[in-house]
């Protein structure tokens, strides 16, 4: 029987587990180290969990087996974005974009930078260029709604999530922009119940969690829970450099509480955060075992 690790990766890809998907892309790489499929799953993946200069490194490594290759060219442009390297990654794919106009992705990744670069109109005509060349691409979908959220159209916003949902219902990435849509539109108990869904529905992955975080903030609740999970899921992430010690410190001040005389502002508060700790290694326990019963999908007589 032959276990198919590079199916069981563009799976886990497809359905945005980045986590679970970099653990099996890296098991793939040691045994496919030639393998240009897996380096471009391996960078998006990392790029899907924010990790860009790994990104980087493994679309360099699928160029270096591949110059032309258009998706290793769209991942490498992807994890430059990421890295803020934004007229080098935009020269990637506008060069993409001359010579192969209807490449639907390497017009979503544009989209992706003219959002970073705060080109929004530019954004949106690009977002629906890639959808309308590839419908199927849930990925635009759910970025446009980023975009329409920004712009104060949030009705738009949320057929664009309710679309991409329907497009790719496994999409982790498109469930979670519906739940922002809810943020914003103020119906908090839908978007805090769209967001554990996914975390029921995601071990070990850690933009369930952060989209529970972010809905609490919106509400101006205290969820610092639901942040320390998504950090000690993905702790090498940039944006979470120094988020929890801010955090504390932000809700010390904002209910009256002294950080300095005692840091996490109540023997609560700490059995809150060893229990979070708990929670997060038990999500990447049960994340293992899912890669696990999955495999027998994977494997062929």
């Amino acid at each position: 029987m032959g276990y198919n690790i590079v199916a069981h990766g563009q799976y886990l890809v497809d359905q945005d587990k980045y986590a679970a998907a970099v653990l099996v892309l890296e098991e793939a790489i040691a045994l496919y180290p030639q393998n240009l499929e897996v380096w471009i799953l391996l960078s998006n993946a990392q790029s899907g969990l924010h990790h860009f200069r790994k990104a980087d490194q493994a679309a360099d490594e699928a160029l270096r087996l591949k110059s032309g290759n258009l998706e290793a060219q769209c991942a490498k442009a992807r994890a430059l974005n990421g890295l803020k390297q934004y007229a080098q990654a935009l020269s990637i794919i506008e060069a993409i974009n001359r010579k192969f106009p209807t490449f639907a992705l390497a017009h979503h990744i544009r989209v992706k930078i003219l959002e970073e670069t705060g080109q929004a109109a530019q954004a949106i005509q690009s977002y629906d260029r890639a959808v309308e060349l590839d419908p199927t691409l849930a990925l635009a979908l759910a970025a446009k709604v980023g975009i329409l959220v920004d712009s104060g159209r949030n009705q738009e916003a949320l057929l664009a999530a309710q679309q991409a949902i329907m497009v790719k219902p496994t999409s982790i990435f498109a469930q979670c922009t519906l739940s922002m849509v809810y943020t914003y539109l103020g119906d908090t108990w839908r978007a805090r119940s769209q967001a554990k869904s996914i975390i029921e529905h995601s071990h070990g992955e850690f933009l369930g969690w952060v989209t529970l975080g972010d809905t609490a903030d919106f509400a101006g609740q205290n969820d610092l829970f639901s942040w320390t999970v998504a950090i000690k899921l993905n702790p090498e992430a940039p944006e979470f450099q120094g988020l929890l010690p801010g955090k504390w410190i932000e809700y010390s001040k904002k209910y009256g509480k002294n950080f300095i005389i005692f840091p996490f502002q109540s023997l609560f508060q700490f059995i809150r955060y060893i229990v979070a700790s708990r929670v997060a290694s038990s999500e990447k326990s049960q994340m293992r075992i899912e890669i696990a019963e999955q495999k027998a999908h994977f494997t062929t007589p």
